[in-house]
């Protein structure tokens, strides 16, 4: 008696359902996206940047910088800047990044306009947040960039202009920060440069404007005196600073803005 055939085999199982694709992880701001940023927005992405130590994030700290730099041009942008801490957070990001020379670059750009101007309360206010020892650092540990040495120098200007009550003490923090010694140290290394000894004369006479023992200073550390001659003025105003001033003649310093 023939056998019955075997049943036939089961029908292949169907395969899995291909798993779920993972969500890409939520990407964040990118350099492009902070020159869309409002003043309180780039201050606090920078505070944050600067609040670890992640060396990746250059870039998006040289942008922070940049966008700082770029509102300051405005004089409301620039009152909302000062009012919302740009100052600290552009020293942070020169501490953390101390021989970055993009990053101190922008920063100092930042310093020069945020300062500029007749706003003495915005020099007062960088002052306080260390904004002098930071300038003097940049130009120290990049002496051999001429643009750091020649935007450190306006930083510091910017910093020492006026003749409200607290510009006497700006000074006296300037030279205490060691930004007498920097400057002339940028000048000698430089000295082939007539730009570098013109932005250097002009910002020494400016740290030691009204307070002769630092003329005196500077003298003893190598300047010679007609680059620490008193500032002729006119009207009572110092004739040859007769504002902070900004970058947007700096043009090298702008990096193609």
């Amino acid at each position: 008696v023939p056998q019955a055939p075997p049943p036939p085999a089961a029908a292949p199982a169907a395969p899995p359902a291909p798993a779920e694709p993972t969500p890409p992880e939520p990407v964040g701001p990118t350099p492009a996206d902070v020159e869309e940023f409002k003043p309180e927005e780039v201050v606090q992405t920078l505070l944050a940047l600067t609040a670890k130590d992640n060396p990746a994030d250059v870039a998006m700290v040289e942008a922070c910088c940049k966008r700082v730099r770029v509102l300051c041009r405005e004089l409301e942008m620039c009152k909302v800047c000062d009012q919302a801490g740009a100052a600290a957070a552009v020293v942070g990001a020169m501490q953390m990044f101390r021989t970055e020379t993009r990053v101190q670059l922008q920063a100092l750009a930042a310093i020069v306009n945020l300062c500029s101007g007749e706003a003495n309360d915005h020099r007062s206010k960088a002052v306080n947040s260390n904004a002098l020892p930071n300038i003097v650092a940049a130009m120290k540990a990049l002496i051999d960039n001429a643009e750091v040495q020649e935007m450190g120098c306006i930083a510091l200007q910017n910093c020492c202009y006026g003749e409200d009550a607290q510009a006497t003490e700006r000074r006296k923090n300037a030279a205490s920060s060691g930004a007498i010694d920097a400057v002339i140290a940028a000048m000698k290394r430089h000295e082939a440069i007539p730009a570098a000894q013109e932005v250097g004369v002009a910002t020494l006479r400016l740290i030691v404007h009204k307070v002769p023992e630092l003329r005196t200073t500077a003298v003893s550390a190598g300047a010679s005196a007609d680059w620490v001659k008193p500032i002729v003025k006119e009207g009572g105003g110092i004739l040859s600073f007769r504002k902070g001033f900004g970058t947007s003649r700096r043009i090298r310093a702008q990096r193609g803005n």
